[in-house]
């Protein structure tokens, strides 16, 4: 049985209550039935839209003045509201969000429990996953992976074959583009932090495999009292 119909100005209306909608509510805009499923709870809310071939299914939830387009895919229980925009073959689903000025597009994945948010985004074949956070003006592209309870903020990008996980923050200006689990990125200032499990022992090994030379020879001065680590002049920054 429909659960809805497209009125004349492209918005939907409700045939039936499910979920949250009742039998009569007016919902967002789509360009046709096969943008939004029959079955389930999902919904297109409010002044949100979902045109070209993109989809909501599932018990999905697209609203504010939020966007969908190309190829794109909210299913599972996503959410996609506020200003974020979703297109190219991007796919949100589990329970992620995406909201504020979000943007996931071309083959990018967010699902779990990752949220996007800020005016971040997510591009490229990155995945965004488990309970990861990109915010701020942060991007992730290229075939990067964003998850455990890592955090990309600030104008920070992780792209290429970058692997950030568990609880790293990477943030400021910060650029990464391998995996953090194994390796250090150089960049100025301070922009990582970094778990304290033998973090002296664990920089010293990722250092002296780097440059092929001898800790003393690359002139580490070793870890500071607030958990800092110089090298080379770069400011590594470590908190529980």
């Amino acid at each position: 049985m429909k659960k809805y119909e497209i009125l004349k100005d492209g918005r939907i209306k409700a045939l039936r209550s499910f979920g949250d909608v009742k039998e009569g509510d007016i919902g967002g805009f789509v360009d046709s039935e096969d943008n939004l499923s029959h079955d389930g709870d999902c919904w297109v809310y409010d002044n949100a839209k979902v045109s070209d071939d993109a989809m909501v299914f599932g018990d999905a939830k697209v609203f504010g003045y939020a966007k969908l387009f190309d190829n794109a895919k909210v299913f599972s229980n996503a959410e996609v509201y506020g200003y974020a925009e979703l297109f190219g073959d991007a796919s949100v689903f589990g329970d992620a969000k995406v909201f504020e000025y979000g943007e996931v597009s071309d083959n990018a994945e967010v699902y779990n429990n990752a949220s996007v948010y800020g005016n971040s985004g997510v591009f490229g074949d990155a995945s965004v996953f488990e309970n990861a956070k990109v915010f701020g003006r942060a991007g992730v592209s290229g075939d990067a992976k964003v998850f455990g309870d890592a955090e990309i903020s600030g104008h920070a990008l992780v792209f290429g074959s970058a692997v950030v996980a568990e609880d790293l923050k990477v943030m400021e200006n910060a650029r990464v583009s391998h995996d953090t689990r194994t390796n250090i990125e150089e960049v100025p200032e301070t922009v990582c932090h970094l778990r304290p499990i033998e973090v002296q022992d664990i920089l010293i090994e990722v250092l002296e495999a780097r440059y092929g030379k001898s800790i003393e020879e690359i002139g580490f001065d070793g870890l500071g009292s607030y958990g800092s680590a110089k090298f080379n002049g770069v400011t590594v920054v470590l908190k529980s």
